[in-house]
């Protein structure tokens, strides 16, 4: 005898927790790999199969992974066939970028990136896999090839504040969705960031939110401002029309 069981069906279970609380404010990307890694998290995941699979770079996935870890719903460890999705390497680098910086004055930070510098800066960097998966990124967000003198200030957040890559895509992908595409907002903003000892993804949030409080709070301030103002010079012209009103019957 058969038996066929039509509400028998292959299919990945998504937390509504995931889906009320982490999925609305992540990007559309990270999504997608979330979902991957969920689906396959009993066969293992392969960073070059999933890039392949969602058609994104590899630096992609791994910026993704690095998001979901931040956010502390995913674990990723070493496959049966040895592979990591993070080799030793690329932690001790991670662990690095994240460790405190000594503190050094914004001019002397500076000064290593003027114009002849930040040539030597840019040579440098490009054998750096991620800070070139970083231009790429930021040309992507801002629709628009990058000036050299563009390029030197992104590497005077990378290198030279040691700002994490994906703490740079998060920085740049809110400056950009808040209208301020050009790159000396963004770079302001980094500079905030770094005098913080912001230095990962979660920080950097929390900061985001702190500031668009700050400046509701602001614009909200001077809406009721301008309408005591409002009040007041109508109030003015009604006392004004008054007092006329008394002087003719005077008269």
């Amino acid at each position: 005898m058969s038996y066929t069981d039509l509400f028998q069906i292959d299919a990945t279970v998504v937390a509504n927790e995931f889906l009320d609380k982490y999925m609305p404010r992540a990007n559309g990307d990270y999504v997608k790999v979330y979902l991957y890694l969920l689906k396959n998290r009993v066969s293992g995941i392969d960073v070059e199969t999933i890039a392949e699979h969602l058609q994104l770079t590899e630096g992609d996935v791994r910026r993704a992974i690095r998001y979901w870890e931040d956010q502390g719903i995913v674990s990723i460890g070493e496959g049966s066939d040895g592979k990591a999705d993070r080799t030793p390497q690329k932690k001790q680098e991670a662990q690095a970028k994240s460790a405190p910086q000594p503190e050094v004055s914004e001019a002397e930070l500076r000064s290593h990136y003027r114009k002849a510098e930040g040539k030597e800066a840019l040579d440098r960097l490009s054998k750096d896999a991620e800070f070139g998966e970083l231009l790429f990124i930021v040309q992507k967000y801002r629709s628009k090839i990058l000036t050299e003198r563009e390029e030197q200030i992104l590497a005077y957040l990378y290198d030279g504040l040691k700002l994490p890559c994906d703490v740079l895509d998060y920085l740049v992908s809110y400056c950009v969705e808040a209208g301020h595409s050009d790159m000396r907002y963004i770079e302001k903003t980094g500079l905030d960031w770094a005098r913080r000892g912001i230095r990962d993804v979660r920080a950097a949030r929390q900061r985001t939110r702190e500031f668009d409080a700050a400046r509701e709070e602001k614009a909200g301030r001077r809406t009721a401002a301008s309408s005591r103002q409002g009040m007041t010079r109508e109030t003015d012209l009604d006392a004004q029309l008054l007092d006329r009103i008394i002087q003719r019957k005077l008269m």
